[in-house]
């Protein structure tokens, strides 16, 4: 049982309203709607948070519970006395297995049912249960202006504890979910908030030192700023279709002091820039993906993903893969990353490259999963082109 004051559970309620407004733009949502409940106690709005995202990430079990009919104020009541007892009870009368955990676990039948195929009922509901939790605060350390063992110094001067993360060289997981922004570190540019998962992808990159990297989906720039940090002399072009993102990543750039980025706007399907063809010793390709890695982070994006979207991302990112290739100078390596975990978008989407692009070889690939690694879903491919390196990797 969730004690919550009658106060911040008219704030929850609005909170979910917004939430189920627009499930995709679900965070944006709520965090507008307690920012403009000023007059509640910082506890109380936190509580009111908590609460709409509890009804969030148990959608399905408090439906079952409250039923489909019952309004955005009856899910939090219920949300906030509901005993897994009863829960369980109500669960057992779900004939199937793989629709009942669907239930538990509050994912849509069709999306959970892809999941155990690709590995097992019990491996499912583990992810799934990974994904109800409250993902760890973690950070990367902007390693052109300092060490990990110094910024967890100057964080704890800040108040705040850290411990280095396994996978990664620059990343440090917070205590508790400090406000980064209120952080002197922060405002410093000696850190940016980034899930392990998406560091790892960014260290596979693994550029040379001196390099040409191209980011060719680089959006707002977070892996951008971690091959920065690492470019040892080289230069990093970050490519976009979307403007706002690329004005968003260079002032994130200026606040890092990584001068080694050159942004650049491209039209949606217009080929590989003529001047980096052929040029880069590395080049990734973070595709746009159906998210499903990110579901601990992000649980609202379960309810806006529509099976037939889904199912058509792949033709999208192989496309992607086989036009961005080009950049690829022999010798080179194409990495293809992913925060989603569905096979057909990762290990699928490498194959079909490989068969259109035969110059290219498979080098490795990295699964990581919330319930193994303690990260968000990751998926990276390391392709590498056929040929020797040319005396020079940077382009004129």
């Amino acid at each position: 049982m969730v004690a919550i004051s009658a106060s911040a559970l008219v704030v929850a309620v609005d909170a979910l309203r917004a939430a189920r407004a627009d499930w995709r733009h679900a965070e944006g949502a709520v965090s507008r709607v307690l920012r403009a409940a000023r007059s509640l106690p910082s506890r109380e709005r936190r509580a009111a948070g908590e609460a709409a995202w509890g009804v969030v990430r148990g959608w399905r079990a408090v439906e079952l519970c409250a039923g489909a009919s019952a309004s955005d104020e009856a899910r939090v009541r219920v949300w906030a006395v509901m005993d897994g007892a009863a829960l369980e009870e109500r669960l057992r009368a779900i004939g199937d297995p793989v629709e009942r955990a669907a239930v538990r676990h509050s994912f849509p039948n069709w999306l959970f049912t892809r999941i155990v195929a690709e590995i097992g009922l019990v491996e499912a509901e583990a992810f799934a249960a990974a994904c109800a939790k409250r993902p760890p605060m973690t950070v990367r350390t902007n390693a052109a202006r300092i060490s990990r063992d110094a910024l967890r110094e100057r964080l704890a001067t800040e108040g705040v504890a850290s411990t280095p993360t396994p996978l990664t060289p620059d990343g440090l997981r917070l205590d508790g979910h400090p406000n980064l922004r209120a952080l002197a570190c922060w405002k410093e540019g000696l850190l940016e908030a980034q899930d392990e998962g998406s560091q790892l992808v960014a260290s596979m990159v693994d550029a040379p030192g001196g390099g040409l990297v191209v980011d060719a989906c680089a959006g707002a720039g977070g892996k951008t700023l971690a091959l920065a940090a690492r470019a040892r002399g080289g230069r990093v072009v970050a490519l976009d279709v979307d403007a706002r993102r690329i004005a968003e990543l260079r002032e994130r750039a200026r606040r890092a002091g990584a001068s080694a980025i050159e942004t650049a706007l491209v039209a949606a399907d217009a080929p590989a820039p003529a001047r980096l063809r052929d040029a880069a010793d590395r080049v990734l390709i973070d595709a746009p993906c159906s998210g499903t890695g990110v579901l601990r982070r992000h649980p609202a994006l379960r309810f806006a993903l529509v099976e037939a979207e889904v199912d058509a991302l792949p033709a999208r990112q192989v496309e992607l893969c086989v036009r961005f290739a080009a950049c690829v100078r022999p010798g080179g390596r194409l990495i293809y990353a992913t925060c989603s975990v569905l096979r057909s978008e990762n290990e699928e989407v490498v194959a079909m490259t490989l068969r259109k692009r035969p110059e290219l070889r498979l080098v490795e690939t990295r699964r990581l999963w919330p319930q193994r690694d303690e990260t968000d879903g990751f998926f990276v491919g390391v392709l590498e082109r056929a040929g020797a390196p040319a005396t020079s990797s940077t382009p004129p």
